[in-house]
């Protein structure tokens, strides 16, 4: 909607306006000029008492107001304001992840979407307060907007467990694939998966450390992943900094102690 105040090839339409403008600066802004005002809402309400008596003041050739016109004339013609208030709404394109959640790049947060659109670009209208996701004009998700950076709003039924192995994700995969690394891999992975909600919303993650072992080599990886059992912090961003701000450190055993008749076994301390 937008507001025309002169229309298309009527010069006479602009001097009304002009004149209205210099009537309300006169009325409005000049009594409230030397006023000092301490909030916005203060200044509006200011503004609001003059304007009511901008209204119900006499045209000086009618024997009317602007309210009355208003009142007797146009009022009939309204409609209802509507039960929402109006709100900007936004509008994107993403691709479904194999995780089967979209990225919203206004707030890097994930939303999730149905199984079956996976690798389908689907448009996303949201606003302040929703995000509505459609595919073909069809809406196929919907949640309440979320702005914590890098975590996931997830609907459960969007993840149906028997369509997982058909991607060839699975949480079983990760932690396969880390035994057949070390055993710090493995349960890293596994602690990881662990530390979602939802299984799904760690194989983004899982892929992502997968990648670094084969840009970075496994021997880091190993060490990063004993690191973050150590501290317990599982995320993909950590073991990625480890890996490429830390030095590789060798995965060598402690040294074992010498024999030597002073050292005894736990037997001695029953």
């Amino acid at each position: 909607m937008s507001v025309i105040p002169t229309r298309v090839a009527k010069p006479k339409d602009k001097p009304l306006v002009e004149g209205l403008i210099r009537i309300l600066y006169s009325r409005i802004y000049a009594p409230l000029r030397n006023r000092t005002f301490y909030s916005l809402n203060e200044i509006n309400l200011a503004i609001a008492e003059l304007l009511e008596q901008h209204n119900n003041a006499m045209f000086s050739r009618r024997n009317e107001s602007r309210r009355q016109v208003f009142e007797s004339t146009e009022k009939q013609y309204l409609n209802p304001l509507p039960a929402d208030a109006f709100e900007l709404k936004y509008y994107r394109t993403a691709t479904v992840q194999k995780n089967s959640h979209i990225l919203l790049g206004q707030d890097k947060h994930y939303y999730s979407v149905p199984m079956r659109y996976i690798g389908k670009q689907v448009s996303v209208i949201y606003t302040a307060n929703d995000v509505n996701i459609f595919f073909e004009n069809q809406r196929i998700a919907y949640h309440k907007r979320n702005r914590r950076l890098h975590k996931y709003t997830t609907v459960a039924d969007h993840l149906p467990s028997n369509h997982r192995y058909m991607l060839g994700l699975s949480p079983d995969g990760f932690i396969q694939w880390g035994r057949g690394i070390a055993q710090e891999v493995e349960l890293y992975l596994e602690n990881l998966i662990k530390s979602k909600n939802h299984p799904e919303q760690a194989y983004k993650s899982c892929q992502g450390i997968q990648s670094l072992a084969r840009k970075l080599g496994k021997e880091k990886l190993i060490s990063a992943c004993s690191t973050g059992l150590e501290l317990k912090v599982y995320n993909y961003m950590f073991i990625r900094n480890i890996m490429e701000n830390r030095q590789n450190v060798p995965l060598t055993q402690v040294p074992t102690l010498p024999f030597h008749e002073n050292i005894r076994g736990p037997e001695a301390y029953q």
